[in-house]
């Protein structure tokens, strides 16, 4: 799915938005990865990627390229979500791979998944401490489908699993496929005030 962007003119809105920014977020602005939705006069500032679900293989998901042409499949990805604050954040960034601290560690599939996401960012449902960022991951289709199979639930219309001790208790599991890089992630929305 692609997103709005500001086109033509964002430059102005660009060098305004990074005023309030962490410094991985100024560089995804600057490398077009994030673009700014926010509206005019908007007491936030919103970056948003231009594209979801990007599923190339040439692009570091799944297996690449040259194995595929070594008789090996490439496994199907799936795009699974998590809102968390800039503390979780920082340690995925720092580490790459989720902290053992949330008791349930929400991951949503699919859009529908990441417009769950997206009401922690407009007041619609509430968390503390309070949401920062939105993640993608793109982790292989078995490996969802074995967190599932663990414990999933609905949540306003999107299919939850929760990583934590609360949950099914398969952040291990997650975070295995994040160190041998079957899972790979990227910041995809981000809500910062203005300064």
């Amino acid at each position: 799915r692609s997103l709005p962007h500001n086109g033509p003119n964002s430059a102005p809105r660009m060098a305004m938005a990074k005023a309030g920014l962490m410094p991985h977020e100024k560089k995804l602005l600057e490398s077009q990865e994030l673009v700014e939705v926010s509206h005019k006069g908007a007491s936030s500032i919103l970056l948003e990627a231009p594209q979801l679900g990007v599923q190339d293989p040439a692009e570091g998901q799944g297996r690449s390229p040259a194995e595929a042409d070594e008789g090996h499949e490439t496994e199907e990805m799936v795009s699974v979500y998590r809102h968390m604050s800039d503390k979780e954040a920082a340690y995925l960034l720092e580490h790459s791979i989720l902290p053992d601290t949330q008791p349930y560690q929400t991951i949503v599939v699919g859009e529908e998944g990441y417009e769950y996401c997206k009401k922690y960012f407009t007041g619609k449902k509430k968390v503390t401490p309070p949401v920062t960022t939105i993640v993608e991951f793109q982790c292989p289709k078995t490996l969802v489908e074995e967190l599932f199979a663990m414990q999933w639930k609905i949540e306003d219309g999107a299919r939850s699993h929760g990583l934590g001790d609360k949950g099914g208790k398969g952040l291990p599991l997650f975070n295995d496929s994040l160190r041998s890089s079957s899972t790979s992630w990227r910041v995809v929305f981000v809500k910062r005030p203005k300064r």
